[in-house]
């Protein structure tokens, strides 16, 4: 019984060794060899000292050493975190410090830009790259270097089904990003899920476009791993350059966001790109249905899977392909393995067609988040149906979604009861935003907010109040450039404005209704006037 992650790839490795398991470029790593790969590394992780549930981080794109080092962590008693490579250095310190890592596997590069953040916890780094200038220190350690460590007679830890294996951090509606963490039930049980309505086989080949750090992206992987296989890891530049890569690698399964979806589908796809292709899934967002219908029709052999989710429970809801176009704004029914109430004001079930907030509780939801107890009793309460004769707390997660259903149970997202913005298939602290741009000189004021944007889910709209007397253009390419400095490109806003002094309610905060209200279609207008020029 498969009980650990990386027992995903060791039974493999048993019975198909020679299939291949990761590609990357023009490469591919078999499951013998993966599996070697890991064990190595693994050994290598308990001769630096590594202890039961340290964290490791990896801080690197999608390439065969951020996979290798993340099951490795898994298979060594460590708990990974994967970093989204997109994250600025301020970004990427407050994950460092926020979950103590004692170990960061990165680039020189990367290394290079972090140098003023490494928390004192870091005991080691490990760059994949060139490490010359770094050959008299005794913390810096090249991938070869960490490799020579490693112990071959030493035997691996046994590890739990219960043990914390994983922490994704996730923005929330306010502050920095904070760390969910997950257990290795949570991935192992999630992988699961989603393969089971997916129908996953050993003839699979899945394209992993989405990032190793999000939820989503990473469970390309262990669904993977769970079939037999097999998953290539391609970042891209362009949406065309997706169509390649699918008609290129005879891919069988396709994951993305909406935002890509939609770029996807005012392209033209060649016959054979989707030959192969079995299925399409879509999460992070919800696929508006014009979108839906362009990729139906450019694709109708190609099953397409519409899912809900939060990273604080994996997967929620997926819609079957037979009702995508019967029901395209449909979030659908619970995945396998999940059960999912929606909850009114009252603490009562909706009826149908009632808002309320959807809960999801059962064996996918997190343990809470890391070393946040006031945000894990926010957001992880006892579930709606829990037995009150029975000691343990059977804690739900309470999404912040509001939900609806109609009278066969299929249900459709109405909207999110806090400040979060969903844009471009990630949720992003208006806070977070707020507080790198109050850093500029310039800036007296600020709020952050979203609104409805066609292509982007939502669109970050972020209001100054600036000192008087400085000039607007010369002020927004500052304040651009600063976001880029500071900012991943995700979080940068999408429209900003100035004014003197930013409107606030009697409660002397930003009166964000009023604004979300006034900028409501700035995205529609903007995009309107482009068409009129």
């Amino acid at each position: 019984m498969i009980k650990t992650i990386h027992q995903l790839v060791k039974v493999q490795a048993e019975i198909r060794p020679y299939c291949p398991a990761i590609g990357e470029k023009k490469r591919w790593l078999t499951y013998a060899h993966l599996n070697e790969e890991i064990e190595t590394l693994a050994r290598s992780f308990l001769s630096l000292g590594l202890n039961q549930s340290e964290r490791v981080a990896v801080f690197l794109p999608k390439c065969f050493e951020s996979v290798i080092s993340i099951f490795a962590t898994s298979a060594a008693g460590g708990i990974f975190v994967p970093i989204n490579p997109v994250l600025k250095s301020p970004q990427v310190g407050h994950i460092l410090s926020d979950c103590s890592a004692t170990i960061l596997i990165t680039s020189k590069a990367r290394y290079e830009i972090l140098k003023s953040v490494l928390p004192v916890a870091i005991k080691y780094i490990v760059l994949t790259d060139d490490t010359d200038e770094y050959v008299s220190s005794s913390t810096v350690l090249s991938w070869f270097q960490l490799h020579t460590l490693a112990l071959r007679d030493s035997s691996l830890p046994d590890i739990l089904e219960s043990d914390t294996a994983a922490i994704f951090y996730t923005s929330g509606s306010s502050g920095p990003a904070k760390g969910v963490t997950l257990t290795q039930r949570n991935l192992i049980l999630g992988a699961q899920s989603v393969a089971q309505y997916l129908d996953s086989s050993s003839s699979d080949r899945l394209l992993l476009a989405l990032p190793i750090s999000f939820d989503y992206g990473f469970s390309q992987l262990t669904i993977s791993f769970l079939s037999g296989g097999s998953c290539y890891l391609f970042d891209y530049l362009f949406a065309a350059e997706l169509i390649r890569v699918v008609q290129q690698e005879l891919i069988t399964g396709l994951a993305l966001v909406p935002t890509a979806w939609n770029q996807l589908a005012n392209l033209e796809w060649p016959k054979e790109a989707s030959q192969n292709l079995r299925y399409i899934t879509n999460s992070g967002g919800s696929l508006s249905e014009e979108t839906l219908k362009k990729l139906v029709r450019e694709m109708p052999n190609v099953k397409p899977f519409l899912m809900y989710g939060l990273t604080e429970s994996f997967r929620s809801c997926f819609l079957p392909p037979e009702q995508a176009l019967k029901r395209p704004k449909s979030i659908g029914k619970a995945i396998p393995n999940a059960k999912i109430f929606i909850i009114n004001a009252n603490g009562e079930e909706c009826e149908p067609y009632e808002q309320g907030e959807l809960v999801h509780a059962g064996p996918l939801v997190a343990q809470g988040y890391w070393a946040n107890q006031e945000m894990t009793d926010y957001r992880f309460k006892p579930s709606p149906n829990r037995i009150n004769e029975v000691p343990s707390e059977q804690l739900a997660v309470w999404s912040g979604d509001i939900v609806t259903k109609d009278k066969e149970g299929f249900m459709y997202f109405v909207g999110r009861n806090d400040d979060m913005i969903k844009t471009t298939g990630y949720r992003v602290s208006p806070q977070e935003i707020e507080s790198v741009i109050d850093k500029h000189d310039s800036v007296v004021d600020i709020v952050a907010f979203g609104v409805p944007h066609t292509n982007l889910g939502q669109g970050i709209v972020a209001l100054i109040a600036v000192k008087p007397g400085l000039q607007v253009n010369d002020l927004l390419l500052s304040i651009r450039r600063f976001c880029g400095l500071h900012l991943p490109t995700y979080m940068s806003p999408h429209y900003i404005d100035f004014c003197i002094e930013i409107p606030r309610n009697p409660n002397g905060k930003h009166n964000k209704t009023a604004l979300k209200e006034k900028y409501q279609n700035i995205f529609q207008e903007i995009s309107s006037n482009l068409e009129l020029q």
